[in-house]
């Protein structure tokens, strides 16, 4: 009899877990994933004098930390990404948030991820006007500058859980966060080559770089992953 009990809980247990984490949760993206490394000039306003293509696509990455979160993900194609043009952190997303809340029930999903270009530049940025759509993250020099780059990112995580009907982003600490869009490398060798103009040492800027911001990668992606299974 004790046995049929502990057997029957065991089921139930497994069933309440399966599913709590069975619910389906959507997936957008929109963002450029090779990794660059751009060579600038300017003050004001930064210009490309070269961008090369280290060869390293952080896609599979991505995807690698949503399979290891158990999530049950599901991928879309079909998200009007101009919808986050107004997404305000400080001030409140209701607008957009209504709308999520429709293509979430509309697509049969409790919570949404999203993943995109942010493109939301201050209006004295120098990099306002430097790459459009060909670089959202990677490793920047400046001419004149010779031991110095950049570790740069444009790429934002957002989610929206349907039960909390709030869009918000990871909030982690500082040196785990993707909002700040440039990190500082001081170097002791120069760092590109000025016929080139570009990266002298190329295997180990990028080993170091990923390093990096894979750290920032999945710290923000588990605390969207923690913050949706706690809602489910």
């Amino acid at each position: 009899m004790i046995k049929k009990l502990f057997s029957l809980l065991v089921l139930l247990s497994t069933s309440i877990f399966l599913n709590i984490f069975a619910q389906k949760v959507g997936v957008v993206e929109n963002y450029n994933s090779e990794l660059k490394h751009a060579h600038l000039k300017g003050f004001w306003n930064y210009h490309a004098l070269n961008i090369e293509n280290l060869g390293y696509n952080i896609s599979p990455y991505i995807d690698s930390l949503g399979q290891e979160s158990k999530l049950d993900l599901k991928k879309l194609d079909n998200f009007d990404f101009s919808e986050l043009d107004y997404f305000d952190s400080r001030y409140g997303n209701k607008r957009i948030e209504k709308k999520l809340n429709e293509y979430c029930k509309q697509n049969g999903i409790e919570a949404l991820i999203i993943i995109r270009s942010q493109n939301m530049y201050h209006v004295l940025d120098p990099l306002k006007n430097t790459f459009g759509n060909d670089f959202d993250f990677g490793i920047l020099s400046h001419k004149g500058n010779k031991k110095m780059m950049r570790y740069y990112n444009n790429i934002q995580f957002l989610y929206y859980i349907v039960k909390t009907d709030k869009l918000e982003y990871p909030i982690t600490p500082r040196k785990e966060s993707l909002i700040y869009p440039e990190k500082p490398i001081k170097a002791d060798y120069q760092v590109y080559d000025e016929e080139s103009k570009t990266l002298n040492n190329k295997e180990k800027n990028k080993t170091e770089f990923l390093k990096d911001f894979k750290t920032r990668l999945k710290a923000n992606y588990s605390i969207i992953v923690e913050k949706i299974k706690s809602s489910l």
